[in-house]
C-alpha cells in the first residue's frame, strides 16, 4: 500500500507546478477551472485543462487562454462524432493556433488557411497585413477556426447524454481523484526525499 501511494505521489509531482502556474496566470483560477470543466463536459482531467490553459497563455496570450471554454462545446461534438479524445482535440486547438499551423488544426476536422487568418487579423485590427504582429495573426487564426468549428458542428446533436461522454466523464473523475490523493501525499514525499538526500 505504501508503495502504491508513493507511486501515486511521484506521478502527481509535476501537477504541483502546473497548478501553481495556472493559479498565477488565471485572474480567477477557481472560476476559470470551473468554466473549463463545464465546457469540456467533464471529459478532460483538471490537469490537462490547466496544462492547456497554461500552454495557450504562453504560446499566444492570456486572452486566447480565456477563450478556451468557448471552443469546448464544439470539441465535445467532434470528440463524440469521431471518437477522438477530448484532451487531444483541446491540445490540437492550443498548439494549432499557437503555432499558426493549419496542419495541426486539421486534427479538429476543419480546414483553415494561414492566408485567411492573416486577412481576418488585418480586418480585425484595421492594419495592413505586413504590419500585423504574430499575436494578431494568432487572433485571426482563432477567429476563423471558431467559425469553421461552429459551421462543422451546427447540425450535430447535443452529446451530453452519450454513453461515450459518460464513460469519459467517469474516467476523468477517477483520474482527478487520483491526482487529488497524490497532491495530498506530496508533503510526505518531499519530507522522505529530504531524508534520503
Amino acid at each position: 500500500a505504501v508503495g502504491v501511494l508513493g507511486s501515486i505521489a511521484v506521478q502527481t509531482a509535476p501537477l504541483e507546478g502546473v497548478q501553481n502556474a495556472f493559479q498565477g496566470i488565471a485572474t480567477d483560477a477557481d472560476g476559470m477551472l470551473a468554466s473549463l470543466r463545464e465546457g469540456s463536459l467533464g471529459m478532460v482531467t483538471d490537469r490537462n485543462l490547466m496544462e492547456n490553459y497554461n500552454q495557450a497563455a504562453q504560446l499566444v496570450g492570456k486572452t486566447f487562454a480565456d477563450e478556451l471554454p468557448d471552443a469546448m462545446g464544439y470539441l465535445a461534438k467532434i470528440s463524440a462524432s469521431t471518437g477522438d479524445d477530448m484532451g487531444y482535440l483541446l491540445d490540437s486547438l492550443t498548439r494549432g493556433v499557437g503555432r499558426l499551423s493549419p496542419m495541426i488544426l486539421d486534427n479538429l476536422k476543419v480546414t483553415v488557411a494561414l492566408g485567411d487568418a492573416t486577412a481576418r487579423a488585418a480586418e480585425m485590427y484595421g492594419v495592413e497585413e505586413e504590419a500585423l504582429s504574430k499575436a494578431q495573426v494568432q487572433a485571426g487564426m482563432m477567429a476563423i477556426t471558431m467559425e469553421a468549428l461552429a459551421e462543422n458542428t451546427a447540425d450535430m446533436p447535443d452529446v451530453t447524454d452519450n454513453a461515450s461522454t459518460q464513460m469519459a466523464q467517469f474516467g476523468t473523475t477517477m483520474q482527478n481523484m487520483k491526482d487529488e490523493i497524490g497532491m495530498m501525499l506530496l508533503p510526505m514525499l518531499k519530507e522522505v526525499m529530504g531524508v534520503f538526500s
